[in-house]
């Protein structure tokens, strides 16, 4: 979520009104209008939110759960709401009487350049409404709903409000994010060997399928490769594939080296098909069909055999034309081309180095097929120099796209400018005139630096503001918040542990040593049995033993969280 200060920073950047920004901060800052309720046709639940660090409402586990899934895993979103506000709205019914009623949008939504509301509705459900109430809900002519009544109403406000109905929800990216979710929680947990020899063997293997990676790691790391596909650290495209078909799941390092494999493999396919061409395919030769790889063992007058993980297919030479101009078969290896050469360069690349490569690639490619853009974002020369950069590898390595590497590792002085004794001479200053409750800021310590450096009588000119301030940075952690701050302010950065493992830190060495207690106010209104009088919502006192993460008490009360409900769970644990 964003803090005040980064919010303050959102509205600045976006130039909202002082209105709006109030209106939203309010919302923000207000617990959902309602509660959602369940029906006959739909199910209503929680869902616990990463991103927001709270519990989300969803009237609907069809429509509104996966709308929530996907806010939850889009960077664009920064922080949605659900149930946000009640809006007074007037249109004219089928009859055409005036109809005033009151209309709460499913979620308020905050993106980077905007925000406003989005309501979830099934499409069938949309064109029944529309039916009933066509002034309110409308389809225009690209297909798009709209609900003009809604809309007047939030435009004024300076936001949007969009109908989205279910056919926008991408239900293999759902069951994706649902399956890993479990894995979430695991990434403190993952083996460290094991991800150390997963990571090595994808990054040495792109483009390796699920299933070989789960057939070729130990059966006890099958959690540890989907934590890491949870936690990004293995890129899937989990919008394409389902991870319950491991044989047709690639498996690569980041999305640079997934983007640059599926382009360098449509240029593959694409360059045995030239107009005119003979398909030329040696034994050994590996191919993909139907997600699947396989091998060319035998080359026939009539036939081509390729061999699979259990079984042998026959094709026909005409048969196996066929497939490949229909693109079914992919990943024919060129004549001339240096496979080798190409990925020892492509393990080489950072992913900023893919990134720009892929850019580049995009822009020039106009060019290279002769169909030049009107408009083109680069200047003509850079186009030049980035074509020339292209047609040298080309000629060097069979394909071009390895020139258009930045390769910024091989770029600038490396050598470190400040020696290991330069550097502790700046960590203990920082140590001692920065790092303390005196909380001094990074522009009176630098003066500091600068005094000391010239007692010091250092001939090496003294490291600038910039060096010394990234340096303090580098330092920012739990610790050095401790030392300016306290501990109370440092717990905030500390680290969550979700479960109890070998490497987490002890919570005391036996059961009792150390206990924690936590007052929440339950979701729940009691009522007196022999009155009938609502009693409220009542609070929960729970006593946590550190080391064993059981609940050793419970006190139940109406009053607010107090020494007394404190010295309650201590009698009740004692007691038992």
């Amino acid at each position: 979520m964003l803090s005040d200060q980064e919010f303050e920073q959102w509205c600045h950047r976006l130039g909202l009104p002082e209105t709006t920004k109030e209106f939203v901060q309010q919302i923000r800052c207000s617990e959902p209008v309602r509660k959602v309720g369940g029906g006959t046709k739909n199910v209503c639940g929680s869902y616990p939110s990463h991103k927001m660090g709270k519990t989300i409402q969803f009237e609907s586990h069809k429509v509104e759960l996966p709308a929530i899934v996907k806010y939850e895993n889009d960077e664009d979103v920064l922080e949605y709401y659900d149930q946000p506000v009640r809006l007074s709205i007037s249109f004219e019914s089928k009859s055409g009487r005036r109809v005033v009623t009151s209309h709460i949008p499913d979620f308020l939504v905050i993106r980077h350049n905007c925000a406003g509301f989005e309501e979830w509705k099934t499409s069938e459900r949309l064109k029944t409404l529309t039916h009933k109430q066509p002034t309110r809900y409308q389809q225009n002519e690209n297909g798009k709903w709209q609900a003009p009544p809604v809309e007047t109403k939030v435009q004024s406000l300076g936001l949007y409000y969009h109908l989205r109905t279910d056919q926008e929800i991408n239900w293999i990216a759902y069951r994706n994010h649902q399956f890993l979710r479990v894995y979430l929680s695991q990434e403190n947990i993952v083996n460290p060997e094991a991800r150390t020899k997963i990571i090595e063997s994808v990054t040495a293997n792109p483009g390796m399928t699920l299933k070989q990676l789960l057939s070729s790691t130990s059966t006890s790391w099958v959690d540890d490769i989907y934590a890491l596909i949870a936690t990004k650290q293995l890129y899937v495209d989990l919008k394409g594939i389902g991870l319950s078909e491991p044989e047709k799941v690639h498996l690569f390092s980041s999305q640079q080296v997934a983007e640059a494999y599926n382009l360098i493999m449509s240029k593959k396919a694409a360059a045995t098909l030239d107009k005119g061409q003979q398909i030329d395919v040696v034994v050994g030769a590996t191919v993909f069909w139907d997600g699947k790889s396989l091998s060319v063992i035998q080359i026939g007058e009539k036939k081509i055999v390729l061999q699979g993980e259990n079984h042998l297919i026959g094709l026909s030479h005409a048969d196996f034309e066929t497939l490949i101009s229909q693109k079914e078969i992919t990943g024919i290896e060129a004549q001339g081309v240096k496979s080798t050469q190409i990925w020892e360069q492509l393990k080489c690349a950072s992913p900023e180095d893919l990134a720009v490569a892929n850019y580049r690639q995009k822009i020039i490619e106009p060019y290279l097929h002769k169909d030049p853009p009107t408009n083109s974002p680069v200047s003509e020369r850079t186009i030049r120099r980035w074509k020339a950069k292209y047609h040298s590898a080309e000629e060097t390595y069979g394909w071009g796209y390895i020139g258009l590497l930045p390769n910024r590792k091989d770029k600038g002085n490396r050598v470190e400018r400040f020696s290991d004794q330069t550097w502790e001479f700046i960590d203990k200053i920082i140590e001692q005139h920065y790092e303390n409750f005196k909380q001094r800021n990074k522009l009176t310590t630098y003066g500091i630096l600068a005094r000391e450096w010239e007692k010091a009588g250092k001939t090496d000119p003294c490291p600038s503001r910039t060096t010394f301030y990234k340096r303090i940075n580098s330092r920012a952690d739990h610790r050095q918040t401790r030392k300016r701050q306290g501990n109370r302010a440092a717990y905030q950065k500390s680290s969550f542990y979700h479960e109890l493992t070998f490497s987490t830190p002890c919570h005391g060495s036996r059961p009792f040593e150390i206990c924690h207690i936590d007052h929440t106010e339950l979701d729940i209104e009691l009522v007196c049995q022999r009155t009938g009088c609502c009693l409220g919502r009542p609070w929960a006192t729970v006593l946590i033993d550190a080391f064993s993460r059981r609940i050793l008490a419970i006190y139940l009360t109406f009053d607010p969280p107090s020494y007394r409900s404190c010295m309650m769970v201590y009698e009740f644990a004692y007691r038992d």
